[in-house]
Formats: structure tokens, sequence, C-alpha cells
């Protein structure tokens, strides 16, 4: 599989098979996506406050966990 080379984590995330709950668990990301593209192009946005890196965190989390819930559904993961 190609994959595009994009910022957009919705694009990514719609790649994955259907029937995937983690395509469900991650239906808005884009907080993730600005922080991706903020960190990637610095100088172009204000920088992000502490509560922002605590959102972002927490979201990333999220993801990582239904991902990794996925993955252990599926005996990918041992």
């Amino acid at each position: 599989m190609r994959f595009p080379f994009t910022h957009d984590l919705h694009i990514l995330r719609d790649l994955l098979p259907e029937g995937w709950a983690v395509r469900d668990a991650c239906r808005d990301m884009s907080n993730l996506i600005e922080r991706a593209v903020d960190a990637r192009y610095p100088g172009e946005s204000p920088e992000p406050t502490g509560e922002d890196a605590t959102k972002a965190e927490s979201e990333a989390r999220s993801i990582l966990d239904s991902v990794d819930a996925e993955f252990r559904r599926r005996g990918m993961l041992v």
C-alpha cells in the first residue's frame, strides 16, 4: 500500500480497513493535525500553550490506546 505524504491524520485513518473500531474512535483529530503542522513549520502560528500541549497529549494517548486495543483484538500484539 502506498501512503500519501500528508499531515492530515483523517486521510491516514481512512486507509484503515472497514470494521476497525479505531476508525470510529478517532473521528476528529484536527487539534493533533494543527499541532503537527505547527511543529513542522514553526513561526507560522502562535506558540502552543500548556493547555494545548495537555489536550494534544490526551488525544494522542486516546488514539494510541484505541490502536493498541484494536491490534490486540485482532491478535496482532502479544
